[in-house]
């Protein structure tokens, strides 16, 4: 956070468009959400781990399907906001690279 209270964001990776994110995660149908793009729609796709984080996972209201966008990223641990959520979560850097993303195309 800077000193006005704000989160820092990385700005090379700020509201990447289809067009302008890196081939690497245009070519890949699904990735770790600490590899996804700041401030774009995500849709998981595989919540990944065990059942006892998959469980967790679901009753923070990230399951299968659901719909969240990565507010800040900084060493692989992450903020991420779940769609008509007002509140964001952090995720650690373990929980981050299991959970599978994908962009979301609606």
């Amino acid at each position: 956070m800077c000193a006005c209270g704000d989160p820092v964001q990385d700005p090379r990776r700020e509201g990447l468009s289809e067009k302008r994110m890196p081939r690497s995660l245009r070519r890949f149908p699904m990735f770790p959400l600490s590899l996804a793009p700041l401030n774009v729609d995500l849709k998981i796709v595989n919540p990944g781990g065990d059942a006892r984080m998959s469980k967790r996972l679901e009753s923070l209201g990230l399951s299968e399907g659901s719909i969240l966008t990565l507010l800040q990223e900084r060493d692989g641990d992450v903020i991420v906001r779940p769609a008509g959520g007002a509140s964001s979560l952090a995720l650690d850097q373990n929980v981050a690279a299991r959970l599978m993303v994908t962009v979301n195309d609606s």
